[in-house]
């Protein structure tokens, strides 16, 4: 929608958005609230751009208790039909610019008044704008990135230039009770897009707890239970494929097969193994380079890091295919990454990640779906930075089928997970283009299409001339007031 060529149904009028509103800067947090409130001061909640982050749920709940000099809480006090539009903060993930609509069902939440801090300003409404309208109205323009064109950023924070921002928002203007439809419209639309986004994320964890069940049942054994039942017959012994490990190794001797801890049972025709066992690892040959030195060998070789490519250089250190697991970080407790993952080709890797081949011809798929299968907390040590080093990584116990039983686990494996994928990506396209159409909703709204025109509804350019008038006659008695010559 343009707010240059604004095209209004009848009865509809228009205004910059500043000229609707007042506004005033949130102002500083106050003092922390102890056990007894000063003099001349007075307990408050204080809204901050954190309460923005999870507003939905937990509906400015985490509020600060702070104290505030008495003298300033009338203007900064929040009421219903106020609104709160951030103006610095934002971060990365939210641009700056959100806003939010306070209500009665807000404030029965606070047993004290709240306030909002100085990374806000507090916009009090003219009294022919519906709040709810004004504030999808904001909502709006805020989902199509306008906000992003007023943005200044400074060293570690955004700020909107408040005033330039506001002053662009050319706001349609309906009659009062048309503004009522339009919400209730809004609502019933909104709450329909709710609840099959609810729906779909219910699915969407659905996948996720489906994706680890069937990594634990394949590394229980039963997953494949029935396909070894009927293949028991001609399935080679899982003691031909140790003796072949064994001869890899050069070691001839079944030392390195000791398990040091007590472990669940596994079908008869597996064994509990480790990584010790059944990798070779091959990080003496891993040779780390600063961001420095890489610049000057830029190239397309990938560059690997402890969770995947973190740059790419000109020469390769590493040709074939590995399995490489991440050494250190964050992110072997929290996995938003995967801690392990197959390359293959030409590549480099810095010593952050551990990198393995595995003995026996057995598929690095299968390892790799055994890591993401397991916590490695047990093996890991550190805390403000965890770390899994040679040592314990060597101790990670492995459950071993026979040769034939690993290849059928991971082809089980990647059959249901292209399933899970693909339903994946469908949940996802319909979760955008459920919020697509909650932006079709509101340009809906704002273009006059959402709802039908009643004839009978006072043109909004009435009720703004109406209420100018009022005010001009109350300016009036007022300065004569002040000059003593009114008389009522």
């Amino acid at each position: 929608m343009s707010q240059q060529q604004l095209e209004l149904p009848k009865g509809w009028t228009k205004s910059q958005f500043d000229k609707c509103i007042s506004y005033i800067i949130g102002g500083d947090w106050g003092e922390p609230f102890k056990d007894k409130v000063q003099d001349n001061f007075v307990k408050v909640r204080v809204l901050r751009s954190t309460e923005l982050k999870n507003w939905k749920k937990e509906r400015g709940s985490t509020a600060e208790t702070r104290i505030i000099k008495k003298s300033s809480l009338d203007k900064r006090q929040l009421h219903d039909g106020n609104i709160i539009l951030e103006i610095s903060g934002g971060g990365t993930k939210f641009p700056v610019g959100r806003s939010v609509l306070i209500d009665n069902s807000i404030l029965k939440n606070f047993d004290v008044p709240i306030i909002c801090s100085n990374f806000f300003r507090k916009i009090t409404l003219e009294e022919f704008l519906d709040p709810v309208y004004a504030s999808n109205f904001l909502d709006y323009n805020y989902s199509t990135g306008l906000t992003i064109k007023f943005k200044k950023q400074s060293v570690n924070i955004q700020n909107l230039n408040t005033s330039g921002y506001l002053s662009s928002l050319l706001l349609p203007i309906p009659p009062l009770n048309e503004q009522k439809r339009i919400v209730s419209k809004i609502e019933e639309l909104f709450s329909k897009i709710d609840s099959t986004k609810q729906s779909l994320e219910r699915t969407k964890l659905q996948l996720v707890q489906y994706r680890h069940s069937l990594l634990k049942s394949a590394f229980e054994g039963k997953l494949t239970e029935k396909w070894r039942e009927q293949n028991k017959d001609r399935i080679e012994p899982v003691a031909k494929l140790l003796t072949k490990i064994l001869n890899e190794q050069n070691s001839g001797s079944e030392e390195n097969l000791n398990i040091e801890q007590e472990l669940p049972n596994l079908p008869e025709s597996w064994i509990w193994s480790s990584i010790k066992t059944i990798c070779k690892n091959h990080d003496h040959q891993r040779i780390p380079i600063n961001a420095k030195k890489r610049k000057q060998i830029q190239g397309k070789i990938p560059y690997y890091g402890a969770s995947g490519i973190i740059d790419y250089v000109e020469k390769p250190i590493f040709s074939g295919k590995y399995f490489l697991i991440g050494e250190d970080g964050a992110n072997l407790i929290s996995r938003s990454t995967p801690v392990g993952f197959i390359v293959e080709g030409d590549f480099w890797v810095n010593n952050h990640a551990h990198i393995l081949s595995t003995y026996g011809n057995i598929p690095l798929e299968f390892l790799s779906y055994y890591i993401a299968s397991i916590s490695l907390r047990p093996w890991i040590s550190g805390t403000a930075q965890p770390k899994l080093n040679q040592e314990n990584l060597k101790k990670i116990p492995v459950p071993l089928p026979p040769m034939e039983e690993q290849e059928q686990i991971v082809s089980q494996i990647e059959q249901s997970f292209s399933l899970v994928e693909n339903s994946q990506r469908i949940v996802n396209s319909t979760l955008q283009t459920l919020e697509t159409m909650r932006i079709s909703v509101l340009k809906q709204a704002f273009q006059g299409k959402l709802v039908p025109q009643d004839p009978n509804d006072e043109p909004a350019e009435i009720l703004l001339e109406q209420i100018k008038k009022e005010r001009d006659t109350l300016a009036s008695k007022n300065r004569l007031k002040r000059s003593g010559r009114f008389r009522s």
